[in-house]
C-alpha cells in the first residue's frame, strides 16, 4: 500500500466516518422522538397552519418526518444491501432483486422506528399497568431509547463495514460487493425508486395522520430551550 493510497484511506476513515456516523445518530433520534404538534380547532384549521412557524401542524410535521426519512434511506439501504448481498448467494438472487429487498425492508424500518418509539397512549395502557405509576414513566422513555439504541447501532456498523469494504476495495483493487450491472434497466430502477419514495410519502403522512387522532404518551414541547 503506497503512501498516496493511505493518506486517501486516512481522509476517508477520519472524515466520512464521524460525520456519516453523528449524522445518521442525529436524524434516528429526530425520527425516535415526537413533538407535540397544535391540535387546536378543526382538522382543516390544523392543515392550513402549515405557514405558521410558530406552531407545527400536520402538514409541517409530515414535511419534516418525510425528509428524514428520506435522508435516511441511503445508509439503511446500504446496511441492509451489505447484509443481504453478503449472506445470500450471488447466484441465488439478483442485483436488482436484493437492490428491492433492501429498499422494502429500508421502508419497513424507517416507519418502525417512528411507530415503535412513539407508541399511542391507547395501545401503551395495557403495558404500563404492570408497572407501578412512579415507574411508567421510565418505561416509556427505556422502551423509546432502546428502539433508537437498536436501529443506530445497526446502521452505524453496517457503515462501518461498508467502509471497511471500500477500503478492501482501494488497497486491492478488486470488487468485494459485487454488482451486475446486467441486472438492471433504466425504466425499471427509475419504477423502483419512484415506487419506494411514493409508498414512504404516503405511509409518513398516514402514520403522522394517526397520530394526530392517537398521540404518542411522550410529547415533547414545541420550540423547547
Amino acid at each position: 500500500m503506497n503512501l498516496l493510497t493511505s493518506l486517501v484511506l486516512f481522509i476517508f476513515w477520519i472524515v466520512f466516518i464521524p460525520i456519516s456516523l453523528h449524522t445518521v445518530a442525529e436524524k434516528i433520534s429526530l425520527l425516535g422522538i415526537y413533538h407535540k404538534i397544535d391540535n387546536e380547532g378543526t382538522i382543516r384549521a390544523a392543515l392550513m397552519r402549515y405557514r405558521d412557524k410558530e406552531k407545527e401542524g400536520i402538514i409541517s410535521k409530515i414535511k419534516k418526518v418525510f425528509y428524514i426519512n428520506v435522508s435516511l434511506t441511503m445508509p439503511f439501504f446500504f446496511a441492509y444491501y451489505i447484509v443481504i448481498n453478503s449472506t445470500l448467494n450471488s447466484h441465488d438472487i439478483s442485483s436488482y432483486d436484493v437492490c428491492c429487498l433492501a429498499f422494502l425492508i429500508s421502508l419497513v424500518s424507517l416507519l418502525s422506528i417512528r411507530i415503535l418509539a412513539n407508541v399511542p397512549i391507547n395501545v401503551q395502557k395495557g403495558i404500563y399497568r404492570l408497572y407501578p405509576k412512579a415507574e411508567r414513566i421510565n418505561v416509556r422513555k427505556m422502551n423509546q431509547e432502546r428502539i433508537i439504541s437498536f436501529f443506530h447501532s445497526f446502521v452505524c456498523a453496517s457503515l462501518i463495514v461498508l467502509g471497511i469494504i471500500l477500503s478492501s476495495n482501494i488497497i486491492s483493487n478488486s470488487a468485494l460487493l459485487k454488482t451486475e450491472t446486467s441486472d438492471f434497466r433504466s425504466f425499471e430502477t427509475v419504477g423502483l425508486i419512484c415506487t419506494y419514495f411514493g409508498l414512504l410519502l404516503l405511509l409518513t403522512a398516514g402514520i403522522e395522520i394517526l397520530f394526530y387522532f392517537f398521540p404518542p404518551w411522550i410529547l415533547i414541547e414545541q420550540y423547547e430551550e
